[in-house]
């Protein structure tokens, strides 16, 4: 990798770990899968509004 490409690289790594540190603080599933949208597209389902701390589906 060029320097340049591993700027890019990084950059995008500290955005994702970013962005899933704000996933982690959400507590509703709907808002999870929309900020995870913007990082992985239009191929990340958005579910419905659903609490889900402290169901099955927290893991």
């Amino acid at each position: 990798m060029t320097e340049n490409q591993q700027d890019d690289f990084h950059s995008k790594l500290t955005t994702m770990k970013s962005k899933l540190t704000e996933v982690e603080n959400t507590d509703k599933k709907s808002e999870a899968c929309k900020v995870l949208a913007q990082i992985f597209g239009n191929d990340f389902p958005i579910k419905a509004d659903r609490s889900y701390v402290g169901t099955s589906e927290s893991a």
